[in-house]
């Protein structure tokens, strides 16, 4: 259904949208996000065909922009599309006018969905600096295409140096696979092989003195897996373990398989017997992930270690007597070192691609249902969580690990490539053997002094 209101006003088309929704209920409902499309009068069709194909995955309000220039009286005209015309949105398209084809914000202001995102789209003819457009500016997310202009170089390199959080080029996402395929053309690392749970053993044991002789006791957050796992083996069977007041070591972990405590898919059970149940740990600073003994579902334990996260937080809070202490504790406590591995598609900890949990924003913890990996309930410190520690260290083995870890480090979205996303307040170290580092380029890889 298409519904033309010419020389109308947004008020009129808010009210016609509200009566086409109590005629047929054909209004789309469930809507996640307002898509603002600025374009050219006669480019608009093109625009709304491609809006339209994303809002079968995205249900949202498309609102487009066209400008009809400055020529004749100042006059609105609109259109409302909805039902087969609009996909799984509905479209309004407003033609601007005279003065109203420059006044964009407010033409759009009363037409925004409620308390829902709002991602702005230049199809064609991107501004300089889209952030600081009328648009821009209330836009949570601005897409700009650099293969659509003019002159595509000049038009990356504006973006480049007018860039903002929340900005994305459409071509530069494209080329995320090619940049991938290009890194893997360059000659590979020349070096011995190293095991890698052996290097991050030798560090991870030099790390813990360091910071104890820092702060007295150092925390550190375990990551499960072959290669997690197999660190904490070579850390037990160390002859430089003892260098390390094990009971001054405060053990987190980045996310644990919701299962029975007893149950040898635990992360927690993996590591007791790997490492804990060797060293003189201090019982009190081995915060353990709840299990389906202790709770009914995976946010229930998520939502019970965030707060026991925060109590840490809190403690070690009033214990700070430096003059750099913050006024207020905060949610989380110091993470020294974050310990993380990469699987095959790239996920890390229990934050799956393209799942809820690496979209997951203010939340520390959260529960995971469906993962791809089984088992299927678990529980994961979010993104912004393991971004707060001091260094976070990747630890990668084997071939079929390269493809995640190549598009990782060609700058990939961390919501499809989840390993894109940890980045240490410190330092982001990537431990990887010779077989994960087969698609990472030369240039990229800095070797230590035992040519790991």
């Amino acid at each position: 259904m298409i519904v033309d209101l010419p020389d109308t006003t947004t008020s009129k088309i808010s009210k016609k949208i509200m009566s086409l929704r109590e005629q047929g209920g054909v209004i789309a409902l469930g809507r996640v996000l307002t898509l603002v499309v600025v374009t050219k009068s006669g480019y608009e069709e093109e625009a709304i065909e491609a809006a339209n194909e994303a809002s079968r995955e995205h249900p949202c309000r498309i609102i487009v922009l066209a400008d009809a220039g400055v020529e004749g009286p100042d006059r609105l005209d609109a259109q409302i599309r909805v039902g087969g015309d609009a996909g799984a949105s509905e479209v309004i398209v407003l033609r601007g006018h005279g003065h109203m084809a420059h006044e964009s914000e407010s033409l759009v202001a009363a037409l925004l969905l409620p308390d829902a995102p709002i991602v702005a789209w230049w199809p064609h003819g991107a501004p300089e600096s889209a952030c600081e457009t009328s648009i821009g500016r209330i836009a949570h997310r601005r897409i700009t295409d650099s293969a659509n202009e003019p002159d595509p170089r000049l038009a990356l390199e504006n973006i480049r140096a007018t860039y903002k959080a929340g900005d994305t080029d459409l071509a530069w996402t494209r080329l995320t696979n090619w940049r991938m395929q290009l890194a893997a053309v360059f000659d590979q690392v020349d070096s011995d092989p190293v095991s890698a749970v052996a290097v991050e053993a030798a560090r991870l044991i030099t790390k813990l003195v360091d910071v104890q002789d820092k702060h007295g006791e150092a925390t550190v957050v375990l990551t499960g897996g072959t290669v997690g796992i197999g660190t904490l083996k070579a850390v037990a069977d160390s002859a430089a373990a003892p260098a390390v007041d094990w009971s001054r070591v405060n053990f987190w972990w980045g996310d644990e398989r919701f299962v029975a405590a007893d149950s040898d898919d635990r992360n927690t059970r993996q590591a007791h017997q790997a490492l804990l149940a060797h060293l003189a740990v201090d019982p009190a600073r081995v915060h353990e992930p709840g299990s389906t003994d202790a709770y009914a579902t995976a946010d229930e334990a998520a939502a019970a270690y965030a707060q026991e996260l925060k109590a840490a937080a809190e403690a070690e809070h009033a214990a700070d007597t430096s003059d750099n202490r913050p006024e207020q504790p905060g949610i989380l406590p110091r993470f020294d070192i974050l310990l993380l591995g990469v699987g095959p598609d790239a996920h890390v900890a229990s934050l799956f691609p393209e799942q809820a949990g690496i979209r997951e924003k203010t939340r520390t913890v959260v529960g995971v249902e469906n993962s791809p990996k089984p088992p299927p309930s678990r529980i994961s410190l979010t993104l912004p969580a393991i971004n707060t520690a001091q260094e976070i260290w990747m630890v990668v083995a084997g071939e079929d690990k390269a493809g995640a870890v190549g598009l990782a480090l060609a700058g990939a979205n961390p919501v499809q490539v989840p390993a894109a996303g940890p980045v240490g307040r410190a330092r982001t170290l990537w431990l990887i053997d010779e077989n994960a580092a087969s698609r990472v380029p030369q240039q990229l890889v800095r070797k230590d002094p035992a040519g790991a």
